[in-house]
């Protein structure tokens, strides 16, 4: 049986190529296990480069001198492959979105890729001059004024478009031809890259330059085509579509390098119609869903400069209606949940109508979050590094809102703008100022702590524990004092929302691990504010507070707090959480006396080095506490 397999698949795989018309003398070289239509692989015997295809590619594809390949470009990458891409022609005219591409590692031709028609037989015919072509053409585009009528000077695009534009001779397809490879489909024609101002617009138009009728138009400006859609929860807002052909638009935004793609999970099935509007409920749903990863891939592009979930402008796909499973091996049924993995995003339009849809901004933040969290610290989806993965989604799903909505009310909520019925009140599912709200933990191994041992619904608590790290990043933001389930109190004072995600960007993606635990995470958190504001910084100190109030603090390690300058207690100046302190290190140090206290507190160590100085009447503490429950 084994013997069989290899036999039909040589014959699968032989049938496969056979459109290339593999020269007979060359088939020895190739790889026919690994080839197929777009792409022929080559064994070590070929004994070539990717160089030298030019004149090879007429030994190994079957081809007469009527064709040509002319390089386009060259790229080296880092695994020292070169990638050498070439246009097809035909009697000397190129044919019009065909390619071919050759890479070889070393100087050695490895494979080569294209859809490749090899058995043209079209007749070179022009009965028609390039201006009448032209007049055709721009018959055809119909706009009002085009770039070459602007006034120079005024001319955005003066650089190339101020001129009539010229024509290029190639092979296209008929409009509506599908199969690259059937010879009877390509005619010649003229080729127009046509700019206008009025509307701005810009497509290639074809002419026949047999005949002189216009055959076809290629669209070259992609078209947001903005329009107004009342959302499920922010009113009016302003998404983009795709305009697919005529009146017909999808909803789905390509203007960005990521492309955003909404999909009707029940049917798979993208969400489309003639006209742009989106009144129906269930478009509204997806429209929401739309708006809100169009804002949310906005805010990581120009706040942290990071490109769509995985940095390297992946699409997402919004499956839009879904239904979850509430154990394992069941058939999918509930529709309040929603999920991200690697580009597709479920979404779930709730129990109760419109307003009770999983697809509020900060849900789809969150989601969106999971991606950056899985491509770039690989955070393992249990126990404490899988509550760390599910709190960097709150904590950017809350960012993202604030960046967006502003201070709106109860924002530090989670999913507060859904509704448990139309109308009716909010249904949150956390509370990151408060998680003792929800039965989530503010304290490491606090109160509502989930045992990782005995928590396996939830995979060892990675949706209640993740209260801990959420409430920390409040803190961080906003500032407060208080004392925590061990006993201890803590004040600490808000660096600010524009402080505090920069510090957790640059923690997630340039220091956790995949399993990562909260003492770990502090001190990501720490090293990442070091790089950004100094060791000496008000941030990097608020930092270990903010940790300290939520009970994670260094008892072990070589973490330590360096302060300097002169204090004032206007307020409760806390620094604690370190194991080392020294104070006075940079230089002299001054506590002026005030009311309120300045207080230091450390794992192992607190050094006053000379340069200290604790006025008389100051308020100074300085003592050692264990903050790690035994």
């Amino acid at each position: 049986m084994r013997y069989l397999f290899l036999i039909l698949s040589f014959f699968f795989s032989v049938k496969a190529i056979a459109q290339l018309n593999i020269n007979e003398l060359q088939k020895e070289n190739v790889d026919f296990n690994r080839s197929s239509s777009e792409y022929i692989y080559f064994k070590p015997s070929i004994n070539t480069s990717a160089k030298n295809l030019e004149n090879k590619i007429y030994d190994i594809l079957k081809l007469s001198s009527q064709y040509q390949f002319k390089q386009l470009r060259s790229t080296t990458d880092n695994q020292n492959n070169l990638h050498i891409r070439y246009a097809q022609y035909y009697k000397n005219y190129r044919v019009c979105h065909v390619e071919l591409i050759a890479h070889d590692k070393n100087g050695v031709l490895k494979f080569i890729n294209g859809i490749i028609p090899t058995k043209l037989n079209n007749t070179v015919e022009i009965n028609v001059r390039e201006n009448a072509a032209l007049q055709t053409a721009l018959l055809h585009f119909g706009a009002q004024k085009y770039s070459w009528q602007n006034d120079a000077k005024n001319n955005i695009l003066q650089n190339s478009n101020t001129t009539l534009p010229k024509a290029e001779l190639v092979w296209v397809q008929k409009d509506g031809a599908i199969d690259t490879y059937n010879y009877n489909s390509y005619i010649l024609c003229y080729k127009f890259d046509i700019v206008s101002s009025i509307p701005f617009d810009a497509k290639s138009i074809f002419v026949n330059a047999s005949s002189g009728k216009y055959e076809k138009y290629i669209q070259l400006m992609a078209h947001c085509n903005p329009v107004s859609v009342s959302t499920s929860f922010y009113g009016n807002r302003t998404i983009s579509t795709q305009l697919l052909s005529g009146t017909t638009y999808r909803l789905a935004n390509d203007c960005n390098t990521a492309k955003l793609y909404t999909v009707n999970w029940p049917f798979n099935t993208y969400f489309q119609k003639v006209g742009n509007t989106w009144l129906d409920d269930s478009l509204r749903a997806a429209a929401t869903s739309l708006w809100g990863l169009e804002q949310t891939y906005s805010y990581f592009k120009n706040t942290h400069y990071y490109n769509s979930w995985d940095n390297q402008n992946g699409d997402i796909y919004s499956y839009e209606n879904a239904l979850f499973c509430n154990t394992a091996n069941c058939t999918p049924n509930n529709p309040n949940n929603a999920s991200f993995y690697r580009g597709t995003m479920k979404v779930g339009w709730g129990s109760s109508g419109l307003f009770d849809d999983w697809n509020s901004l900060d849900i789809i933040a969150h989601e969106f979050t999971h991606g950056i969290s899985d491509t770039m610290a690989h955070l393992v989806y249990q126990n404490e590094s899988g509550a760390l993965n599910e709190s960097f989604s709150d904590i950017f799903g809350n960012t993202v809102q604030l960046d967006v909505l502003g201070n709106v009310a109860n924002v530090w909520q989670i999913g507060e703008d859904r509704t448990n019925f139309s109308g009716g009140s909010s249904a949150p599912i956390r509370d990151m100022a408060n998680p003792n709200n929800y039965f989530d933990p503010d304290t490491y191994l606090g109160t509502y702590w989930q045992n990782f041992a005995t928590n396996t619904n939830d995979l060892g608590g990675v949706h209640t524990n993740s209260g801990v790290q959420n409430y920390m990043y409040y803190l961080l933001a906003v500032g407060d004092n208080g004392t925590n389930d061990l006993g201890n109190y803590f004040a600490v004072e808000g660096i600010g929302i524009t402080n505090a995600r920069r510090i957790a960007f640059k923690a997630l993606v340039d220091y956790f691990l995949p399993n990562s635990t909260h003492q770990d995470a502090r001190t990501a958190w720490l090293s990442a504010a070091e790089d950004l504001f100094g060791i000496f910084s008000q941030e990097y100190k608020q930092v270990a507070n903010a940790w300290y109030a939520v009970g994670v603090c260094s008892n072990s390690g070589n973490e330590l707090l360096a302060d300097c300058g002169t204090i004032t207690a206007y307020s409760d100046k806390i620094f604690y959480g370190f194991k080392y302190i020294f104070l006075g290190l940079c230089g002299n140090q001054t506590i002026n006396p005030a009311s309120n206290i300045v207080s230091y507190k450390a794992g192992t160590i607190i050094t006053l080095m000379p340069g200290f100085t604790a006025t008389q009447g100051s308020n100074f503490r300085a003592s050692i506490v264990d903050c790690v429950p035994q």
